[in-house]
């Protein structure tokens, strides 16, 4: 699953916690990313429809977004980097890489 957002084996480390659960550690990131990758993770693998909070990358736009709603055959989002509005349609949209959250978060940090 992390190979379909484009985590590298670098950046994420698969651990176990003193009581065997299963840990992944991402560094090294920003907690903005983290937070987005964990999103993308838990919610955006789950089913084909873009779930809210996801960070997904717009063919379209060339720019990651959060999915903020959807209406019928199309999907809201808000770019990370600049707060713009957009609508797309599903099929112009992919869950986005890690690189590129990065990316999207370091132009400006904290909006």
């Amino acid at each position: 699953m992390l190979e379909l957002i484009g985590v590298s084996r670098y950046i994420a480390q698969l651990q176990e916690s003193e009581l065997g659960t299963p840990l992944v550690r991402f560094e090294p990131l920003d907690r903005a990313a983290v937070r987005v990758i964990a999103s993308t993770l838990t919610q955006g693998c789950m089913n084909g429809a873009p779930q809210l909070g996801v960070a997904m990358w717009s063919e379209g736009m060339r720019c990651v977004g959060e999915v903020i709603g959807r209406n019928g055959a199309t999907v809201r989002l808000r770019a990370l980097a600049d707060g713009r509005e957009w609508r797309s349609a599903p099929d112009d949209l992919r869950i986005a890489r890690v690189q590129e959250v990065h990316a999207a978060l370091k132009v400006h940090p904290t909006q």
